[in-house]
């Protein structure tokens, strides 16, 4: 028993970041249509617990999953590839995943689902895997700083770690609720990762897009305003090399610091080129502005930038700098919670919108890109 909480423990540790899907919502598969996806065939989980006569229970707080038999209780998580039986964890070859809020399986869990809750034989309405490439899964938010990092100080003594943490949150709760993808963080809590750990995140998830969350701060006090950066070798402006510099200063507290050549140059330089560039200036520019027209603050625009935790990413990458902890008005806006809602629903339908084009681009809907 101690073994297996050892066990469902570190699974929760691990992925403990999923759709806050209720179960009434992963209760309403039944009359779903499915999707497309690319390889194997997938159904939806309930059906599959309906067929083997057992039981499911859900835990949003944990993600876990319960399937409970006379015979067994199995426990998976979406985005997991663990499923514990007993004090056995059993490696599947899919991950269980969400679409429209309806938590799908592969027919290989279904077979290994049946052998351990006591039937043999279950047949079940299969969706025709085409086109998984296709969907857009996988949102990675990162707050900014964290333990020993705490950013930007504010005159209050507000720190930008915690700021940026109560926002990511927010956008995560949001983004999950309307639009039912995975949101991971790239820290749940106040603890220290180092900026290639937080891309490295990202790309080990798949994402399908990955937007840093920072707050900025200056000297001059008078200076105030949001600006969304994307990744460059060259910086747009003097400010833009300033905020890159600052925010990639952390390295200095990453324990192979004195070891690191930071040259950004060799660091970067095939991102330059990536093909994602295009989309993330794409995104960039769509963030910045539903942020424009959601917060009361100078617009410093749409830049370029150097940043380490933008660089080498596998998906659309940003970095936004929602407002400067130095300056009084910017300070009091981010403090407030109905800025924070305004600054997550501004990230939410950039999202979606994005989401939109993602999914017409892999269609090959040329039409819904013009």
């Amino acid at each position: 028993m101690i073994k297996r909480n050892v066990i469902l423990l570190a699974l929760v540790l691990i992925f403990n970041v999923f759709p806050t899907t209720s179960q009434a919502d992963l209760l309403s598969a039944s009359n779903s249509t499915g999707a497309s996806f690319s390889s194997d065939k997938y159904t939806p989980l309930l059906e599959t617990v309906k067929s083997l006569g057992a039981n499911l229970s859900w835990m949003p707080e944990t993600g876990i999953v319960t399937i409970s038999s006379g015979k067994a209780e199995v426990r998976l998580m979406p985005g997991s590839r663990y499923l514990v039986a007993g004090d056995v964890v059993i490696t599947l070859k899919e991950p269980p995943f969400f679409k429209r809020g309806i938590l799908f399986v592969d027919m290989d869990t279904v077979s290994r689902l049946s052998g351990l809750l006591g039937k043999a034989d279950v047949s079940l309405p299969s969706v025709d895997a085409e086109r998984v490439d296709r969907l857009f899964k996988t949102i990675v938010i990162d707050p900014g700083h964290g333990g020993r990092d705490g950013g930007a100080i504010g005159p209050d003594g507000t720190k930008e770690k915690d700021l940026v943490l109560v926002i990511a949150r927010e956008v995560k709760r949001l983004i999950e609720q309307k639009i039912g993808v995975r949101v991971l963080l790239t820290r749940e809590g106040d603890y220290f990762v180092p900026l290639e750990e937080r891309n490295r995140i990202a790309s080990s998830a798949a994402a399908d897009i990955f937007v840093s969350i920072h707050a900025n701060s200056t000297k001059r006090s008078s200076i105030r305003g949001i600006e969304t950066f994307f990744m460059s070798l060259e910086a747009s402006d003097e400010d833009a090399m300033a905020a890159a510099e600052a925010e990639n200063s952390v390295v200095l507290l990453e324990e192979k610091a004195d070891s690191m050549d930071v040259d950004l140059a060799a660091i970067l330089f095939d991102m330059a080129q990536t093909e994602h560039m295009e989309d993330s200036s794409r995104f960039a520019k769509a963030l910045h502005g539903n942020m424009g027209k959601a917060l009361d603050t100078t617009d410093r625009g749409v830049k370029q930038a150097p940043f380490i935790v933008l660089a080498g990413a596998t998906m659309p990458a940003v970095l936004v700098e929602l407002g400067f902890m130095s300056n009084r008005l910017d300070l009091e806006m981010l403090n407030s919670s109905a800025a924070r809602q305004k600054i997550a629903s501004a990230v939410y339908k950039s999202i979606l919108g994005y989401k939109t084009l993602f999914e017409a681009k892999r269609e090959g809907d040329s039409a819904a890109l013009d």
